[in-house]
């Protein structure tokens, strides 16, 4: 999630809860309440689209091809040191199991992909042994059970395309204009009466009104779907 965005949401979420945790300041004056009810639907709105395009619901179809192309490589490493061992050891059963190529694994289907996979990880952990004797660590094999937990995870997931993702941030950035105009033209003018009526809300609504600076540490993956919001 880009460092802006974020500390705006925050800014939001943080004025909609002080003006909810002090409602009985200021429930009896419609205006106010009707503004509030629209910056909460605002915030919602802004926060479906974010859940939608957000790492952990959704993969981009490139992201997805370059995991596949990690298992088509890892598999083929490992069943390439299998056929090495079955020659050696003339297993010709073994090698009938590994009749398969990388870019004939690039043209299975995912399922299809995925379970050639784990038969080449199984043969792996039988034949473990005689696979150390070509330099192939336990490690390699336990990398390729990694690489088969984790595309397999992406193939839950809802692929957005790069059209959906353009049209979400363009409207996110529509819905942030709203509400920076709705606070600043509506709730900014209407909360400068408190100043004398009640100070110590007032003073409230200014601090949650000031957006955070929590800086650029946040994780560079999370911005990768949201970027320039």
């Amino acid at each position: 999630m880009q460092k802006r965005f974020f500390n705006t949401m925050t800014m939001l979420k943080t004025v909609l809860a002080f003006l909810t945790e002090n409602r009985v300041v200021w429930q009896s004056t419609p205006a106010i309440s009707a503004t509030v009810d629209k910056l909460k639907q605002l915030i919602l709105e802004i926060e479906l689209i974010e859940y939608h395009c957000s790492c952990e619901t959704t993969v981009l179809p490139q992201e997805k091809d370059s995991e596949l192309k990690k298992l088509v490589s890892m598999t083929g490493m490992v069943s390439s040191a299998l056929l090495a061992v079955a020659d050696r050891i003339n297993n010709p059963t073994l090698k009938s199991k590994l009749e398969h190529t990388n870019s004939s694994l690039k043209k299975l289907p995912d399922k299809e992909t995925l379970a050639v996979a784990r038969s080449v990880a199984a043969l792996a952990d039988i034949h473990l042994n005689e696979l150390l004797s070509t330099q192939l660590s336990q490690k390699i094999v336990g990398v390729l059970k990694d690489q088969i937990a984790h595309y397999e995870s992406l193939l839950h997931l809802k692929q957005i395309s790069a059209a959906e993702l353009k049209a979400s941030t363009i409207r996110i950035k529509l819905l942030l204009k709203q509400a920076d105009k709705l606070l600043k033209q509506r709730l900014d003018q209407m909360m400068i009466r408190y100043q004398t009526e009640d100070p110590a809300f007032y003073g409230g609504y200014e601090t949650a009104r000031m957006a955070p600076d929590y800086g650029t540490h946040y994780e560079k993956e999370d911005s990768k779907k949201m970027a320039d919001i």
